[in-house]
């Protein structure tokens, strides 16, 4: 039942690992409740369920027969309680633990996943076969909109495809493009582009070579939205011509090509990585790719036989071949570390200690690739072995009132930012800056008869205005407890507002436009230094 928690407490240990209760003190809690489906009711048994506290750590617990779980010896604290019976569609609550209380509530009704189906066909109309339907999210992630793979269909010999991972109520589109086939190293295609056979072009729902001219389509929970086809376009087949090399010069690597956008990767409602075309240079580190169509393509390249070396390059294909690129593999490097309490009183000691990690963002991590590092508050460390690649930035949770003020890379800010490795001069550091004079916002929910309002989705938002890219790294949300009670993470001081949503929001287009439409309803607050400020919210 305990499998990957990490236990804080010596006592908390030994009540894990079944000792006496006498030995144990009488304060743990615990939380139960029952796994429905939400449209019959019906208990979901065999789902698992996982109870998470505030700061680290897992229990994963499987529901009975009757769909019941209950996660037992748990210290006071704040919880978030989750299960993900039908995939991606999340149910989850948040449940608060005075010492010894036992919660008997945290039900969970867990809503069906949609789907989209339709059929996929050549310019004339003729069924194609084995070409990949790819369902794409839209979301504002590190100052930019990307557009993102969520689930990938592959076409029957009926040009038939179905794509089961549908989040209701969330905005998608839908892409056919062909399966990719590993081609040539060095393709003896004509040089001349007229005398090559046309290839099918990307395109999006209904018939759209840009992400920007496809339809976006919102689903309800349960629902199969039938007859959405494609026709794919014929496209002039391109060539993507280059070498590839490592410090030495031209050498034999591997390597794989793919588009820009939509994006594999990492992304804050997951992502999708997938194996794309390539292979082994040929001769000289010599690479000539066609079959290729408009776009805006990413080329790696690591050595075959070791996970010292990687590069990583850029190119767009607009009306004719790409000749003459060069991608260079190098070695990975060493990124300092450090980390600034500015506000610290002189001769205090340290404030404890802090984690940094990073996430490749278009990739899944490589053998040796070194991403996580332990710095001491304020201190310095290191990341050992990087690839000169991009990266997202993630702090651990911080405690007491410290707060991330900046983080920044050779004199430029990359907080909320891609961190572009090698972009700076030197050596340069990851300057993480702190501040210590953070508060928490507490919002406590009623409904219109006074009652608490438990599960209620609540929002804070800095008070000044905001474009809605910069708006979706800042922006906090949570639900409320089973008392009605949300509590914000540590915030630096100022001006905020706070609102409680129908649903919760997303970072999509339309869930940041709906956030900035609630604005004028919403309930100022000031947060003073180290302050807890309270909002009361009834409808």
């Amino acid at each position: 039942m305990t499998g990957g928690w990490l236990v804080r407490s010596r006592c908390l240990a030994l009540c894990l690992l079944g000792c006496a209760a006498a030995v144990c003190p009488q304060n743990t809690g615990s939380i139960s409740g029952v796994v429905t489906e939400a449209r019959t009711g019906k208990p979901v048994p065999n789902a698992e369920v996982l109870v998470s506290p505030a700061r680290g750590g897992l229990i994963r617990i499987r529901t009975d027969q009757d769909g019941r779980y209950i996660a037992q010896r748990l210290p006071a604290g704040e919880f978030r309680v989750s299960t993900m019976v039908h995939a991606p569609v999340n149910a989850s609550r948040s449940v608060t633990l005075a010492p010894g209380e036992s919660v008997t509530s945290a039900d969970l009704a867990v809503e069906p996943a949609s789907a989209i189906t339709g059929y996929v066909s050549d310019a004339q109309g003729e069924p194609l076969p084995n070409v990949r339907v790819l369902l794409i999210g839209r979301e504002y992630y590190l100052g930019a909109l990307r557009y993102g793979l969520r689930d990938i269909a592959t076409t029957d010999d009926r040009g038939f495809y179905r794509l089961q991972r549908v989040a209701p109520g969330v905005g998608y589109l839908v892409l056919a493009k062909p399966v990719p086939a590993f081609w040539k190293t060095v393709s003896d295609a004509p040089a001349d582009p007229d005398l090559r056979a046309p290839t099918a072009a990307p395109t999006y729902f209904p018939g759209a070579d840009r992400p920007e001219g496809a339809q976006v389509l919102t689903l309800a929970a349960g629902e199969e939205r039938e007859g959405v086809d494609i026709r794919l376009a014929a496209s002039p087949s391109y060539c993507l011509e280059g070498m590839l090399e490592s410090d030495a010069g031209p050498a034999a690597l591997r390597f794989e090509l793919f588009e820009v956008e939509p994006a594999r990767g990492s992304f804050r409602g997951g992502g999708v990585i997938t194996t794309e075309p390539g292979g082994l240079t040929g001769p000289g580190g010599r690479i000539r790719l066609c079959g290729l169509t408009r776009g805006a393509y990413r080329v790696e390249s690591w050595e075959p036989n070791a996970s010292v070396a990687f590069g990583r390059a850029s190119v767009t294909i607009t009306d004719r071949d790409v000749t003459g690129f060069t991608v260079q593999a190098v070695p990975k490097m060493a990124l300092p570390v450090e980390v600034v309490l500015p506000d610290a009183e002189e001769g205090a000691g340290p404030a404890g200690r802090m984690t940094v990690s990073l996430g490749a963002l278009f990739r899944a991590s490589r053998p040796g690739e070194e991403t996580r590092a332990s710095v001491t508050i304020p201190g310095s460390g290191q990341f050992p072995g990087l690839y000169l690649d991009d990266y997202a930035i993630l702090v651990g949770r911080l405690s007491g009132a410290l707060y991330v003020k900046d983080i920044e890379y050779g004199g430029a800010s990359v907080l909320h930012r891609p961190l572009r490795l090698g972009t700076a001069i030197g050596n340069a550091p990851l300057r993480v800056i702190l501040g210590s004079d953070g508060g928490t916002i507490q919002v406590r929910v009623r409904d219109r008869d006074g009652n608490p309002a438990p599960d209620a989705h609540v929002v804070i938002l800095p008070a000044q205005s905001l474009p809605e890219a910069e708006l979706a790294d800042v922006l906090v949300t949570g639900r409320a407890n089973q008392h009605g009670h949300y509590r914000s993470r540590t915030l630096a001081p100022g001006k905020y507002l706070a609102f409680v949503p129908d649903r919760a929001p997303d970072h999509t287009p339309e869930g940041m436009a709906a956030v900035l439409a609630r604005r004028s309803g919403a309930k100022e607050v000031e947060l003073e230094s180290r302050g807890k400020a309270v909002v009361d919210w009834t409808p």
